[in-house]
């Protein structure tokens, strides 16, 4: 990928290895998605990473404290620049101590800087309190003769800060590091410093099972189990059955939630002897049955990346990042814990592990900054070029200026076409933000859904020859309560979609029905059917997540955003979305909505008011 890529580009590629990091349990592999994805987001040309040797300490290239490092993945580097690379910790101790300063440090050639003047004023902003997060530095004084003029390094560490490597990006020539790039790698390094602490903890595991002196039936009798895990630095919880009964509590999550455990005992009881308060990520109190271990427990689906805060009885809160994780009847870990504590074999269990989220939250932040930013920049030069191209045609099909050849006719329709897709990809940017910030406004009120559908087929069907609209409905009209604008972008976007990825054309059929519940309110449900592609079954769980496309559409424009904004919109409108789907028979989408009652209304205005 060019330097010019543009912003979507870069942040799809972020969150596509997000997801990749996220289920890998590979070291190497995830040594390997890391370089691979630094080097497309940043644009240079090459990436590298050098992390901790576990292997050969031997043979590394370098010792930092007491943990030996090596250059473990490359992306596009020259025999050169690796050799380089290796010397800058084999032969100056100064990179590494930086490193121990700075999340991320900028190097590029300048010959007016001293590195002397350089760790002087690090010196000084350290004696002021004010530790750097990024920082830059002269590469011509490190060593004269270099093959690289532009590295960008990134330092990789655990949840206790210790260092688990080092992540560089550089070019053989001059490249500019925009910040919108610090962000994204500092992003990218923290999640993979994630992955990389998981396969840490499996490795040991590993290591540790392979030199017991006893069986697994011997295990029952000793404490090697729960002393494992009390060396694992996040906090792990193994609980068991409905009530959520502590069978592992390692020494980080006690000392979490502020109180020591028993064998068996209720997590709600341990929980309560702490008096923790447990908060969602906008400070709204919990109660034991949304928290999310204790749903994962109930309902048999894990649970991933769950932010909450845990306010201490001694006035401190902490922001948690939670996986909990149901374990199946075949896991080896589940049949580990059950025969070490003879647990029942039909009982659910669930580990949990939790990390204090603080040291993600700058690069998280600055990610969001930087898409918001980007997004509001873009929609004024995006305004003006489809304007300017609609002008042009205009005048020109009204003999108002000099006729246009063919091929210029149709190079200005590309223009408009092409800025009114960016322009969707920002609008779809902006409320995927605002949806993380909780800042998306929702605006309740009785519309009718018929003639909200027979709007949105009438218009589209303008836009297409090869498909043909069939609108079907059980009532003239139906009054649900919804967002109006709200609901018209999510039917938009469904029926887009069945444009889309129908690409032979034929019949879209949209059908609006009723349904009557005897112990629920009764909803209104509008299904959009098309014969086109549709969508792998191995992929469908994930197709409602951000930036999800299924193999067989990445021939087709896209971004992978539009599901999940049409799912979160129709959940903040009280609604459900669900979809059935046939790989090459085609989708059927199906959107369900509260009708119109009086109560309903009044409550809708009540809740509005408290807005």
């Amino acid at each position: 990928m060019s330097s010019k890529s543009s912003t979507s580009d870069r942040f799809t590629l972020l969150e596509r290895a997000s997801i990749a990091l996220r289920d890998e349990v590979c070291e190497e592999r995830i040594q390997f998605i890391l370089v691979e994805a630094a080097q497309a987001i940043s644009g240079t040309q090459f990436a590298a990473l050098i992390v901790e040797d576990h292997s050969q300490p031997e043979q590394s290239i370098a010792l930092v404290g007491e943990r030996a490092l090596r250059l473990a993945a490359t992306q596009q580097t020259t025999t050169e620049q690796e050799q380089w690379l290796q010397s800058l910790f084999r032969h100056n101790d100064t990179l590494a101590a930086l490193f121990k300063q700075a999340t991320c440090i900028c190097m590029t050639e300048r010959k007016d800087d001293k590195l002397r003047q350089f760790l002087r004023d690090l010196t000084v902003k350290q004696e002021n309190h004010s530790s750097p997060q990024s920082t830059s530095l002269p590469l011509d004084v490190l060593n004269t003769q270099i093959p690289v003029r532009s590295l960008l390094g990134v330092s990789l560490l655990e949840s206790t800060q210790a260092v688990l490597g080092y992540l560089f990006v550089g070019a053989a020539s001059s490249h500019q590091f925009l910040p919108e790039e610090r962000a994204l790698l500092i992003s990218l390094a923290a999640q993979a410093s994630m992955a990389l602490e998981r396969t840490q903890v499996a490795r040991k595991y590993n290591l540790y099972m392979s030199q017991l002196p006893f069986t697994i039936e011997e295990l029952a009798s000793n404490a090697s189990l729960q002393n494992l895990f009390d060396e694992v630095p996040s906090g792990i919880l193994i609980l068991a059955g409905y009530d959520a009964r502590i069978i592992i509590a390692n020494r980080a999550a006690s000392s979490t939630i502020g109180t020591s455990w028993y064998y068996q005992q209720p997590l709600q009881e341990a929980i309560e002897n702490s008096k923790a308060q447990f908060l969602d990520r906008d400070n709204r109190p919990l109660s034991f049955e949304q928290l999310s271990t204790v749903r994962a427990l109930r309902t048999g689906e894990s649970l991933h990346g769950v932010q909450e805060i845990i306010h201490l009885a001694n006035g401190l809160d902490y922001a948690i990042t939670i996986n909990a994780t149901v374990l199946t009847n075949d896991h080896w870990l589940k049949q580990l814990i059950q025969c070490t504590y003879n647990l029942d074999k039909e009982e659910r269990l669930v580990i949990v592990a939790h990390q204090n989220a603080s040291i993600f939250a700058e690069a998280e932040y600055a990610k969001e900054e930087f898409i918001v930013t980007a997004a509001h920049e873009l929609r004024s030069p995006l305004a003006v070029l489809r304007g300017c191209a609609q002008m042009l045609i205009t005048k020109s099909g009204h003999a108002k200026g000099k006729a246009l050849t063919e091929w210029q006719t149709e190079a200005l329709q590309s223009i408009q076409s092409s800025t009114v897709y960016m322009s969707e990809i920002v609008d779809k940017l902006l409320d995927l933000s605002s949806l993380q910030a909780n800042h998306l406004k929702i605006h309740l009120e009785p519309c009718d859904l018929v003639a909200i559908a027979r709007r949105v087929v009438n218009n589209m069907q303008q836009t297409t020859d090869q498909h043909h609209f069939v609108l079907s409905t059980v009532a003239n009209e139906m009054v649900v309560v919804a967002d109006m604008n709200r609901l018209e972008q999510v039917l938009i976007n469904i029926i887009n979609n069945a444009l889309k990825f129908s690409p032979q054309g034929g019949d879209i059929n949209v059908s609006i029905t009723a349904h009557q519940e005897a112990k629920a309110d009764d909803t209104a449900i509008i299904s959009i059917q098309d014969h086109g592609i549709g969508i792998p079954k191995q992929q469908q769980q994930r197709i409602f997540q951000r930036f999800q496309r299924a193999d067989n559409a990445q021939d087709i424009s896209g971004i992978g955003l539009a599901l999940y904004l049409c799912r979160a919109l129709i959940h903040l409108q009280k609604g459900q979305i669900w979809f059935t789907s046939q790989e090459g028979q085609g989708t059927t989408f199906y959107i369900s909505l509260p009708l119109e009652q009086v109560e309903q209304v009044e409550q809708v205005e009540h809740e509005q008011d408290r807005l």
